[in-house]
């Protein structure tokens, strides 16, 4: 009897191994969210880093609500188009948005995260957080129900419609 039950936990625990074996890839690109399309970015995040910190800091001086806001990138200045506002920018923040501008024109803050966005359509973006699936379990909740993603770090993620 007791032979019995040990090679049954054996057959199951073969199984249960041959499973994880198999489906490993698989999981591990689900959790993952598949592979980033942008190829340099730890050679620039520090320059994406530097403009999502600013508007973060930003956000959190004059909003009041739980909503985003818009900003759109210049060469001199970000401009807020929602309170009517410019944030000027010193010298290091205009080379990071130089190197910003080359992938994104305006991008969405919000209380814990800033998202670049590629153009209006929003099929491809950029996502900065401390907590970035959060955000992304959020946004597929509540705007953008089939928004994949592509983790690039801990903190960057990008996001859209990568299927279209």
């Amino acid at each position: 009897m007791l032979k019995r039950i040990k090679s049954i936990v054996k057959t199951i625990a073969i199984i249960i191994i041959v499973i994880l074996v198999f489906t490993y890839p698989f999981l591990s690109w689900m959790i993952k969210g598949g592979k980033p399309r942008i190829k340099d970015f730890d050679e620039i995040s520090h320059d994406y880093e530097t403009i999502a910190n600013l508007a973060l800091e930003y956000y959190n001086k004059i909003s009041s609500t739980d909503e985003h806001i818009t900003l759109s990138l210049y060469d001199d200045y970000i401009e807020d188009k929602d309170n009517n506002k410019r944030i000027v920018l010193n010298d290091k923040q205009k080379d990071a948005v130089k190197c910003v501008k080359k992938r994104f024109g305006s991008f969405w803050v919000t209380e814990e995260a800033v998202i670049f966005w590629g153009d209006e359509t929003k099929y491809y973006g950029l996502l900065y957080s401390k907590n970035p699936l959060s955000t992304i379990w959020d946004m597929k909740k509540d705007w953008y129900k089939g928004m994949e993603y592509h983790r690039i770090n801990r903190k960057w993620y990008e996001i859209g419609a990568f299927g279209i």
